[in-house]
C-alpha cells in the first residue's frame, strides 16, 4: 500500500492492467445460522453436520459416532 501511495503512476498502470484483464468475478454472500456458502470455481461448502465430497466415495461413510 505504501508503495502504491508513493508511486501514483504505478497505481495507475496497475489499475489499467486489471481493467484490461476483461470480465472479473465479484462475489458477495451472507450466511446466518448453520448454513454454508461457497463461491467461485471449485468452491465447496458443507453446512453443519454435513460432508462435502469431491470425486468418488467407496465403502462406508459414518457421520458422528460409529455404534458398532
Amino acid at each position: 500500500e505504501d508503495i502504491l501511495q508513493a508511486e501514483p503512476q504505478l497505481l495507475a498502470q496497475l489499475v489499467e492492467l486489471l481493467k484490461s484483464t476483461g470480465d472479473t468475478q465479484t462475489f458477495n454472500a451472507s450466511n446466518i445460522g448453520d448454513g454454508a456458502v461457497a463461491q467461485g470455481n471449485g468452491a465447496v461448502a458443507a453446512a453443519k453436520h454435513a460432508i462435502a465430497v469431491g470425486g468418488n466415495v467407496t465403502g462406508n461413510v459414518t457421520i458422528g459416532q460409529n455404534r458398532d
